[in-house]
């Protein structure tokens, strides 16, 4: 009896650090989608709509695999959007110094 309750407590347990991890890591995709660099407002849209979608698969099929899934997904995500914004900031540049150069 004593050995069951302690294996319930421990699921329960479990089962709170499981919500909690899935809160926090929702918490931190929404958190990258808030404070993404807006040159362009499309990209950032786009952006900001994958890591949404991103938090509903993980609010919705919250599994290890699903968990790895997601971070992959955002990995992905997060590194074309770092592209495209790397490639904006290098045109901004050269606008830049051709306008100096012009003036």
């Amino acid at each position: 009896m004593i050995s069951l309750r302690k294996t319930v407590t421990e699921l329960d347990r479990l089962e709170e650090l499981h919500r909690t991890a899935v809160h926090c890591y929702s918490e931190a995709l929404r958190s990258s989608g808030q404070h993404a660099v807006e040159l362009e407002a499309s990209e950032t849209a786009r952006f900001r709509s994958q890591i949404q979608a991103l938090r509903d698969k993980l609010q919705a099929h919250a599994d290890p695999r699903q968990l790895e899934s997601v971070q992959s997904s955002f990995d992905a995500e997060l590194k074309d959007y770092w592209d495209k914004t790397r490639a904006q900031i290098q045109r901004l540049r050269k606008d830049v110094q051709a306008a100096s150069a012009a003036v």
